[in-house]
């Protein structure tokens, strides 16, 4: 974890007024980080710290591999269902073609998906908490 409360993020003069607000940019690291607040009073003392905000930042999306199907495959008969399955972080959600897939604790998954006669694209979307994505697309051909 990360701690900004010894930056001086910002100031903003307050004085006079009694309900005053201010915000300024505070820079994040990979990761937690803690920001806490300080306030000085006209004479430059100083306030105890406020309970720190927990802030998460996370700059890339989950990681997303797909083991089926393979881009580009045929798929024949088989009552027209192919098995997508991959892995991706323990924590992350996972969506085939925008319906939800249960992923497991050691982050693998595994969906049934029921395909159209001819061409069919499937979209596997991995998102963080912090809604960052990967997404991959599949192409699979259906006979009967």
């Amino acid at each position: 974890m990360q701690s900004v409360s010894k930056l001086c993020a910002g100031w903003a003069n307050t004085r006079g007024r009694s309900n005053s607000s201010f915000s300024t940019d505070v820079p994040l690291y990979e990761g937690e980080n803690s920001i806490t607040i300080v306030a000085l009073d006209e004479n430059d003392t100083k306030s105890q710290p406020s309970e720190p905000i927990i802030v998460s930042y996370v700059a890339d999306g989950p990681e997303l591999i797909i083991d089926s199907p393979e881009e580009n495959q045929e798929v024949r008969g088989n009552n027209g269902v192919v098995a997508v399955r991959g892995l991706t972080d323990s924590s992350a959600d996972i969506s085939v073609n925008g319906r939800w897939v249960l992923v497991k604790s050691d982050g693998s998954f595994t969906y049934e998906y029921r395909l159209s006669e001819g061409d069919n694209e499937i979209k596997i979307v991995a998102e963080d908490s912090a809604g960052n994505q990967s997404e991959t697309t599949r192409h699979v051909r259906y006979s009967k």
